[in-house]
């Protein structure tokens, strides 16, 4: 389902008693090809391991590319594909796996620090999406639409990057 905002999900109480996800409007489906699926179950295993080298292979892998984070620093377009898909800063995903529970989205100063940055990177953001195959944006959108799920559950961050993380290794 490529369309997974809290608008097309519904909760119902099961036959069971138990809670149930039922998916609405089935207009947008897609496929995702093996390799992109690959390369991004490797992404979040490595983001949760905090495998510097791993993030940079699976990004390779994806194809991801901005001239802006290049000439910052060479190889640097896999840290902005990692800050994208954690919504963090890649120093605080580096080498150490998933964040910690206390660390949510709730925080205004975290959100206003990510609203910040990505007005800073917004060319280079655009750049990473546009080099990325247009199944890996599906993804991405999924991955945001998690996030946000998460945030408004009041999930931790951790939660979120741990279940992703999971499913990836399947």
């Amino acid at each position: 389902h490529c369309d997974p905002h809290p608008g097309n999900v519904l909760v119902r109480r099961g036959a069971d008693g138990r809670a149930q996800l039922v998916l609405l409007d089935h207009g947008l489906y897609r496929d995702v090809a093996l390799d992109v699926r690959e390369a991004y179950a490797r992404l979040w295993v490595a983001l949760v391991l905090g495998d510097e080298a791993g993030m940079r292979e699976a990004g390779g892998a994806l194809g991801v590319w901005s001239a802006r984070m290049e000439a910052v620093r060479r190889g640097a377009s896999f840290a902005l594909l990692v800050a994208m898909v954690t919504a963090r800063p890649y120093h605080e995903v580096r080498g150490k796996g998933p964040p910690g529970a206390s660390e949510g989205f709730a925080d205004p100063a975290r959100r206003a620090a990510l609203r910040a940055d990505v007005a800073k990177y917004a060319t280079a953001i655009a750049e990473v999406l546009d080099s990325l195959p247009r199944d890996a944006l599906l993804l991405l959108k999924t991955n945001d639409a998690l996030r946000s799920a998460g945030a408004r559950l009041e999930a931790s961050a951790a939660d979120t990057h741990v279940v992703t993380a999971l499913e990836a290794v399947r």
